[in-house]
């Protein structure tokens, strides 16, 4: 008796932890693991049952009514379960341990405080930028949207919805509104659609049991605890008709909305691809992935690592650095974004960002400056990673074929038509601070003929005539006479152009910075049109202009 008792509590503990495990592994949504902790559950509870009929039979004076309520055994049971999910201690940012339950609720309220604050600048002219020219929905689709709800819809999503869920505050779990949906169907219908016209939800929809699940790491870190918010089944039945309305809408909508979505079988490779070229990895992440891929290579060569990367043509390997390719969807990117078509549907929401680069307001314009002089810090990662790159390669402006392009080159930050000299900072900061920082914005002030010096020194705060004389008379020379042509239409006409025409053509190389040898030769990549220049020679630069200190 007493082995198979020692089998039974190893039976307990094995199977403990396997739920506990699984548990875990059940927000995940797969089926093998919630099957697998079905299972588990009904081995625990045959053993439980086995167990507390053999303590009735060693106790004698107990009967079975008694066995069968709530005991000690199972109370301890849930206390062991509840313990692996209560924190008994946290550390502070500066590597502090707190112990004390009123500190570690202090620290755990200022860490979710800060790490789910509102990032929204309430920037009105940020967000009406983001919001100008977006793509809108036809009006035929936006009265679908807009229709009320109607009890075939939630009936539809409440059948969608999973068993066995946890429940919200409330305590009623998705199988209590199906066994009762005849008697309460049309009441929720009629709440949910109150609550639609008010424009404010329920009070049971706005609130939520928070529990921290345990991650893999330190747990006395917090950021090793995940937050999951419980919400009771009325908020989880609405979201659900939405989102089939808006999924029935997507599907029915026209297909340049959705560029590319016709290649169905190119999805999942295209999506993992994507996640590299939109998003910026962590530190370091990309080197130790490189690290794994050539892990031969013992660093007693007499050549650099970085020679696996050269093409075979230049006595490399051919091996691709996953830091250059990245670095090269950047460029592509920024290819796309500056050289594209008109209608792409995502360049309005990047031109929103851009413009809050220094305070100047431009998007676009800011790749004909000096990239290098410009203030990037309120940018996302995203955006950082493309000025970077970009400050790692020489540009030349061969010049604009348009009107509306001459009209937006910038005077300030090293562009064609940028000032330069002992003066040059604090006249670039008089241009910024007066709004003047493009040719049409001086256009609008000296004329076109970039005569009124009077009027732009008082725009700009300027004594000195003299200085803005010789303002005007570098800018008129930088100018060529085709350009002048093309201001003297502008004066006649005196409407703004359309954005027409493409941008202007740039030529880029690596900038080595004064690096030499025959490895860093950019056969091919010497001078490269912008515009036209193929990912794989951006890749071939990329390589060149990453290592050129290996």
């Amino acid at each position: 008796t007493l082995n198979v008792t020692r089998d039974i509590v190893r039976s307990l503990k094995a199977l403990e932890i396997e739920i506990v495990e699984l548990q875990r592994l059940e927000a995940t949504g797969d089926r093998g693991h919630i099957e697998a902790l079905k299972s588990k559950k009904a081995k625990m509870n045959d053993l439980l049952d086995i167990t507390a009929q053999g303590a009735l039979v060693h106790s004698r004076f107990k009967s079975a009514a008694e066995m069968d309520a709530p005991s000690k055994f199972f109370f301890s049971l849930e206390q062991k379960n509840g313990q692996k999910r209560f924190i008994h201690a946290v550390r502070t940012e500066s590597g502090d341990l707190l112990s004390e339950p009123t500190e570690i609720r202090k620290q755990t309220v200022s860490f979710y405080s800060k790490l789910y604050s509102s990032e929204w600048s309430g920037a009105q002219v940020v967000e009406d930028s983001f919001l100008v020219g977006l793509p809108k929905l036809s009006e035929q689709a936006a009265r679908e949207l807009d229709r009320e709800l109607s009890l075939e819809e939630l009936y539809e999503a409440l059948q969608r919805m999973e068993n066995g869920r946890a429940s919200g505050i409330d305590g009623l779990p998705a199988e209590v509104y199906k066994a009762f949906w005849a008697v309460i169907g049309q009441d929720v219908l009629d709440v949910l659609q109150d609550s639609i016209w008010r424009g404010e939800l329920p009070l049971s929809c706005r609130r939520a049991v928070l529990t921290l699940l345990p991650k893999k790491g330190d747990l006395t870190h917090l950021k090793n605890w995940r937050l999951v918010s419980l919400l009771c089944t009325d908020c989880k039945l609405l979201s659900k008709a939405l989102a089939s309305r808006l999924i029935k809408v997507e599907a029915a909508g026209p297909k340049d909305v959705l560029q590319g979505a016709n290649a169905g079988h190119q999805q999942p490779s295209r999506i993992v691809w994507h996640k590299l070229a939109c998003v910026d990895p962590p530190p370091n992440l990309l080197a130790s992935i490189q690290a794994l891929l050539v892990d031969f290579w013992d660093c007693l060569h007499w050549i650099t690592r970085s020679v696996l990367h050269l093409p075979k043509e230049e006595g490399g390997q051919g091996l691709v650095q996953l830091a250059s390719r990245t670095a090269a969807f950047r460029l592509q990117f920024l290819q796309r974004l500056l050289t594209g078509p008109k209608g792409l549907i995502w360049r309005p929401v990047a031109h929103g960002l851009l413009h809050k680069v220094g305070g100047l307001g431009l998007d676009r314009t800011l790749f004909l400056m000096d990239t290098k002089t410009l203030d990037i810090s309120g940018l996302p990662s995203f955006y950082r990673g493309l000025f970077k790159i970009w400050n790692c390669f020489r540009k030349r402006n061969k010049g604009c074929g348009t009107l509306h392009w001459l009209l937006e080159e910038p005077l300030i930050h090293g562009g064609r038509l940028g000032i330069s000299g002992v003066t040059a900072p604090a006249l670039s900061r008089a241009l910024i601070s007066s709004r003047v920082v493009t040719l049409r914005e001086l256009l609008n002030i000296a004329g076109t003929d970039l005569s009124g010096a009077e009027d732009l020194a008082a725009r700009l705060g300027l004594r000195s005539l003299c200085v803005v004389n010789q303002l005007l008379r570098r800018w008129r020379t930088v100018l060529t006479s085709k350009e002048r042509v093309q201001l003297m239409d502008y004066q006649i006409t005196e409407t703004n152009p359309a954005e027409e025409g493409s941008f202007p053509q740039l030529d880029i190389a690596p900038d080595l910075d004064g690096s030499e040898g025959s490895l860093l030769e950019c056969w091919g990549v010497r001078e490269m049109d912008f515009g036209s220049v193929s990912g794989k020679l951006l890749y071939r630069a990329c390589v060149k202009v990453l290592n050129k200190w290996e």
